[in-house]
């Protein structure tokens, strides 16, 4: 006997069909659209910044980057082994002890809720104890500055010559709106062997250290009540199979002026290999308002439709398949977002900050010789040019006129960053009688 006859089958497909569509609205509706600046699901993050915007989930060199996974939760501050994996780098001094503190939110918790991912993070805390009265040209003695990092081993080194992508969320716990704070940088330092806990004496940073070198240094630009998406493209030299991670040496002058800690969190560190498939090409130079960013893509991806984001906000009218950064731009960190039918990519972060051009140099002018060479640190990076037009790589120049000259210092962006004026002397010789 039959069951049901096809005319009583379809009226139950379709109402299957109608209920499961209903229900895929209801899910969709639930996600964070990417695209409209909206807390759509009430997770305090917007756009590229929330998790569930993710097109491709990369494989995360970096274990418990997250900090999820733990020994036991944190009852009080400088707690960071509780995480699983995670080690302080730095030896005790004193009464100071710079450790690094686990942070839950069903433990101990003294970070800006919600947390990027789940409910781990970390806490830095760093403290000028003697502090110069005169910053500048004068840097702080750091062997007196409490200075805190986290530090892991890797289950497999990260390969030299092999490009990979770091990425981590940060947020500021200093509270004064009253000052516009400048941007510094967060680093990344690397060795071959494993890190031992305690390993590194106080004060100085890892790169001071044998063995250790730095691999990134990511720009941050401090944002009061609110976690950050930084990210930074490196290439190690040696295979590196222990990090560590913290604030970099040098800090802006302002910041010597802070009296008493300041502390950051950091959470839903990352580190994968680049994706060559769909990335950010950059094209032209700040300096000479023709930078450009461009969405690349294989013939495996063809985009339909593009977004553009700005510190992981979606940029109204920002469709193409390039973007201008001209001085109209915010310092900051641009990405894109490329879909299809079929599916969709995000790009890695491109870190837009106006390139800083002022670096020390000497002059050396021979008035008897007619020469004048330049030195400065880094000189290869540079081409050099007394007419302004005719560029070379060496830093010397002879056979020239007793007259006043400026010397050319260019980029390889093509950009002129310094001109430097000197004069050369006619000297004579004058014989007078005894």
């Amino acid at each position: 006997m039959q069951l049901f006859s096809t005319y009583h089958v379809y009226p139950i497909l379709q109402k299957l069909v109608v209920i499961w569509f209903f229900m895929l609205g209801i899910y969709c509706w639930s996600q964070e659209n990417c695209t409209n600046g909206i807390d759509d699901d009430s997770d305090s993050f917007i756009d590229l910044n929330d998790e569930d915007c993710d097109c491709i989930t990369y494989q995360n060199l970096l274990p418990n980057g997250n900090f999820e996974e733990y020994h036991s939760l944190p009852t009080g501050k400088n707690q960071l082994s509780k995480a699983i994996g995670w080690k302080f780098p730095m030896t005790n001094s004193g009464d100071e002890s710079p450790r690094a503190t686990y942070s839950h939110t069903n433990g101990y918790n003294n970070l800006l809720q919600p947390y990027p991912s789940g409910n781990g993070a970390a806490w830095m805390e760093y403290q000028y104890l003697l502090a110069p009265v005169d910053p500048e040209p004068n840097p702080p003695d750091y062997n007196l500055m409490r200075r805190e990092f986290v530090g892991r081993n890797l289950d497999q080194p990260l390969i030299p010559d092999k490009t990979y992508v770091i990425e981590m969320y940060l947020t500021w716990a200093y509270q004064d709106t009253t000052r516009d704070w400048p941007k510094f940088y967060v680093g990344v330092w690397g060795k071959p062997g494993e890190l031992e806990p305690f390993e590194l004496p106080y004060g100085l940073c890892p790169n001071n250290y044998e063995s250790w070198q730095k691999i990134a240094q990511i720009p941050y630009q401090p944002a009061l009540n609110q976690w950050t998406k930084i990210s930074y493209e490196f290439t190690p030299n040696t295979p590196t199979r222990s990090l560590v991670i913290g604030l970099d040496c040098n800090f802006p002058t302002m910041y010597y002026q802070i009296i008493g800690n300041i502390g950051f969190g950091i959470d839903k560190i990352a580190i994968y290999e680049k994706n060559e498939e769909f990335d950010l090409l950059a094209q032209g130079a700040y300096c000479l308002d023709n930078l450009r960013l461009n969405a690349y893509n294989s013939i495996d991806f063809v985009p339909e439709t593009y977004q553009w984001y700005y510190d992981g906000v979606a940029i109204e009218g920002a469709n193409e398949s390039h973007l201008n950064l001209d001085e109209n731009r915010a310092e900051g960190y641009y990405a894109v977002r490329a879909t299809n039918q079929e599916s969709c990519r995000n790009s890695s972060n491109f870190g837009f900050f106006v390139p800083e051009y002022d670096f020390g140099y000497e002059l050396d002018v021979n008035d008897h010789l007619k020469t004048v060479r330049i030195v400065l640190a880094n000189a290869d990076q540079y081409t050099y040019s007394i007419d302004g037009e005719n560029f070379q790589t060496s830093t010397f120049f002879s056979g020239l006129n007793p007259d006043e000259h400026t010397l050319y210092v260019k980029n390889n962006d093509g950009c002129i960053l310094k001109e430097i004026n000197f004069a050369i002397f006619e000297l004579y010789n004058v014989f007078t009688p005894n």
